[in-house]
This record gives C-alpha cells, sequence and structure tokens, in this order.
C-alpha cells in the first residue's frame, strides 16, 4: 500500500476523482483526510443514489471510521497501527470508541479454538513437549 501510495498512480487517482480540478494533490495520499469528509461522504453518497438511513442503519462518517478500524483490526494489524492509521493520540479512543466485535468473526474466532481443541495430537510431537499457551489478551490501563 505505501510504495502504491507513494508513486504517481495514487496522485493520478487522486486528482480524477477530486471534485475541484484546481484542487492539489496531498504530499501524502495514504493518511490524507480531506478538510469535511462528513460533507465530501454526504455528496458521494447522494450522487451514488445510496441511502443514508436503511434498516441496518445509518451510513456515516463515523460508521466509515468504525468500518475501517475494525476491519485493520481483523486484517491483523496492531493497535499501535491501526492507532495511527486512524490518527488517534490515545488507543483507548481507537479500541473503546471505534473498534468493534463483529459476529462472523466471534463466530471463527471461538470455532478455531474449538477445532484447535478438538484436534488429535500429532503423532511426530514428543509427550514430554508441553503445548505453547497463548498469548495474554491486550489491557489497557484504565
Amino acid at each position: 500500500m505505501e510504495q502504491w501510495a507513494d508513486n504517481e498512480m495514487a496522485r493520478k487517482c487522486y486528482k480524477m476523482y477530486t471534485r475541484k480540478s484546481d484542487a492539489k494533490p496531498p504530499a501524502d495520499p495514504l493518511l490524507y483526510v480531506p478538510s469535511h469528509p462528513a460533507r465530501e461522504l454526504e455528496e458521494d453518497l447522494d450522487a451514488a443514489e445510496i441511502p443514508k438511513w436503511t434498516n441496518d442503519g445509518k451510513v456515516d462518517f463515523h460508521a466509515c471510521r468504525v468500518a475501517y478500524i475494525t476491519l485493520l483490526f481483523e486484517g491483523g494489524a496492531d493497535v499501535k497501527t491501526v492507532q495511527t492509521l486512524a490518527r488517534h493520540c490515545d488507543p483507548r479512543i481507537t479500541m473503546n470508541v471505534y473498534a468493534r466485535s463483529r459476529r462472523e468473526t466471534l463466530a471463527k474466532v471461538t470455532e478455531a479454538l474449538g477445532d484447535s481443541l478438538l484436534a488429535k495430537p500429532r503423532n511426530d510431537t514428543p509427550a514430554h513437549v508441553a503445548t505453547p499457551r497463548p498469548p495474554a489478551l491486550l489491557t489497557l490501563p484504565a
């Protein structure tokens, strides 16, 4: 991603999709945030004829940030990386306001745990070798 953001293609895409023809491309397109992202999102939703409200909820800037941050964690990113990409000064904001646990992910993780607990031991592991303990869960100071 960084390699893509540093090449000319990112700047060309930015110019192609920006609303103002005189707008300059950002110096760092990977972490660029427009000055009025909520307003721009609303204009984009209107242009694409995507309803802001549905029976499943609301599409707004906050919902996009929640999805972005949750998917970063599901993709394997660590807390500091997600905090930096979200531009949060405190990891508690990232973890307690934006990160969500999704049912699909909870089901996948618990299934994987069950599968590992029920898995037959491999024949090539000596009986005296202990199974490694899982890493401790991340706890943040209050």
